[in-house]
């Protein structure tokens, strides 16, 4: 009998159809240049699992959610391409960096210590901090603030919350710390990426 795989370390098959006419001729060919397989990240199984909901709508409603199928679409296809050109780590990412980076993917909201976020992972903080750098180049926190500018950025371009709402909601305790991020990774203030 096989030894058990962790849930995330399991293979998931998942598809995206779009029709050809939508895509040139020269991006055809850097498409099949692209690894037909590689590591799903663990945002991507809610995302496909929202688009699945939406597309069991009451009948007459397509309409208002075709935009939203077509943005779900176009960020699953954004975060594919982004890890098919993530240059492959040598060796395997041991569970507690899985666990801890879908921890931090999934619950980004949420006000994690090193601390809290090490024993979720069953490991040592100073020891997970080593870990998660040297596999995924930055630090636990670091990529838990990225991953929040990332939601706030999101919610921005999709929403007509205030800046103050967005920022409670993505997990920073003020708005100018929010501010001060996205201006740090995205090169301009949240008012300028509406």
């Amino acid at each position: 009998m096989d030894a058990y795989i962790p849930r995330d370390l399991r293979t998931r098959t998942m598809w995206c159809h779009f029709p050809s006419s939508n895509v040139a001729e020269a991006d055809w060919d850097w498409l099949t240049d692209l690894p037909v397989q590689q590591t799903i990240p663990g945002i991507l199984p809610s995302l496909f699992a929202h688009g699945v909901s939406l597309s069991r709508t009451p009948t007459g409603q397509e309409d208002l959610l075709c935009p939203v199928q077509d943005a779900l679409g176009a960020l699953i296809f954004a975060e594919y391409i982004r890890c098919a050109q993530a240059p492959a780590t040598q060796t395997p990412a041991p569970p507690a960096v899985l666990i801890a980076k879908r921890i931090l993917e999934e619950e980004y909201e949420t006000p994690w210590t090193i601390d809290r976020i090490a024993q979720a992972c069953g490991v040592n903080g100073n020891y997970l901090i080593h870990l998660f750098t040297k596999h995924l180049g930055e630090s636990p926190i670091r990529y838990l603030w990225r991953k929040r500018v990332d939601a706030g950025v999101h919610l921005l371009r999709t929403t007509r919350l205030q800046i103050d709402e967005i920022s409670y909601r993505c997990g920073f305790q003020t708005a100018a710390h929010f501010s001060r991020l996205v201006k740090q990774y995205h090169g301009r203030p949240p008012s300028q990426l509406r």
